[in-house]
């Protein structure tokens, strides 16, 4: 294969020697006498400033024409005065017919006859002794008001929950009052039992007592 390859490369480059090559370009003799030659530049011993170059302008020195400014005495002469900005007076309202009504109070104020309608204890909670005895309480009255009373919302759950506790010893008192009485009737039960068996056994030795002592 590889002498193969090498013939191949042989007739590769013959086919190059063999292509027709473009023609050579003239030669150039004689073609730089034809062209023209260019003057030689001027010898300048010393160079030129640029103040010179372009068009020349006179200005004005600084300090000639210039005007002073005046000063401040002379402003304040010449200058008008600022006439003072006075506000509009306001508008009369006219009287009010009827007066506004006072704002309703939001809390609960201390009234006499809530404190003669609801007696106030010692303990905030009933005691249970209270509660198992029935305890005589004053009747409840109905509080005398000309106007409407505003309860705060933490107080009114504060009552709630008040009002919670007390039915909840009041359940507890109850409870109570229940195993007592289940208590006393099975005592009672307990105690008509052993009446009964008194009454058997004094049958029981009544009889004996007859039989035996029968003859005498």
């Amino acid at each position: 294969m590889g002498f193969l390859r090498f013939l191949k490369r042989e007739k590769r480059e013959k086919e190059f020697h063999e292509l027709d090559l473009p023609p050579a370009p003239p030669s150039l003799e004689g073609f730089e006498d034809d062209t023209p030659k260019l003057p030689d530049f001027p010898d300048i011993d010393e160079k030129p400033d640029g103040k010179d170059i372009g068009p020349q302008f006179n200005f004005p020195e600084e300090g000639d024409n210039l005007s002073e400014f005046p000063s401040l005495a002379e402003l304040e002469e010449t200058l008008s005065p600022i006439p003072p900005v006075r506000a509009p007076p306001a508008p009369k309202l006219p009287p009010l017919s009827e007066p506004l009504p006072e704002p309703e109070q939001a809390m609960i104020e201390e009234n006499p006859e809530m404190q003669d309608a609801m007696p106030i204890k010692d303990n905030t909670f009933f005691r249970e002794e209270e509660n198992i005895l029935g305890a005589k309480q004053k009747p409840w009255q109905a509080m005398k008001s000309g106007r409407t009373i505003y309860l705060r919302v933490d107080k009114f759950r504060s009552v709630l929950g008040n009002i919670n506790m007390i039915r909840n010893d009041l359940k507890k008192s109850e409870d109570a009052l229940m195993k007592l009485e289940n208590m006393k009737n099975a005592e009672y039960k307990s105690f008509d039992k052993m009446k009964s068996s008194l009454e058997d056994l004094q049958k029981k030795i009544t009889f004996v007592d007859k039989t035996l002592f029968k003859g005498d």
